[in-house]
């Protein structure tokens, strides 16, 4: 990561991507812990590596919330929701939205706030 900005933009995206691909089969056999990936996701974020034509993928939408909701970063969270749900495909954006938003709350122990923004969203 220290001659990472040294790369061209292609050459960035890439080893970021096998870094992530890397953590998440550690993440999987239970090496290491999901949070010790977001550092990679916001450099990907940063960069732009993470979107594809602009967008994001509902997946990696919710890694991050969740890898930032365990780690309880979150203002992270919170602005990352705020940058980043638009950029989901139009179908996905408020089940992402309310679900982050929720699972945000619940994360910080508010109990009834994550409830009512499920509740809320479905009537």
């Amino acid at each position: 990561m220290e001659r990472y900005g040294e790369l061209s933009q292609r050459e960035q995206k890439i080893h970021l991507m096998y870094l992530l691909n890397d953590t998440a089969l550690l993440i999987r056999a239970k090496s290491i812990d999901s949070t010790e990936n977001l550092p990679l996701y916001q450099v990907g974020l940063v960069t732009n590596a993470l979107l594809v034509r602009g967008k994001i993928n509902y997946s990696t939408y919710a890694t991050i919330v969740g890898a930032s909701n365990t780690k309880k970063t979150f203002d992270f969270t919170k602005q990352f929701i705020n940058d980043y749900t638009s950029k989901l495909d139009k179908k996905n954006q408020l089940d992402c939205q309310v679900w982050a938003e929720a699972h945000t709350a619940y994360s910080q122990k508010k109990l009834d706030e994550s409830l009512s923004k499920y509740l809320t969203s479905n009537l």
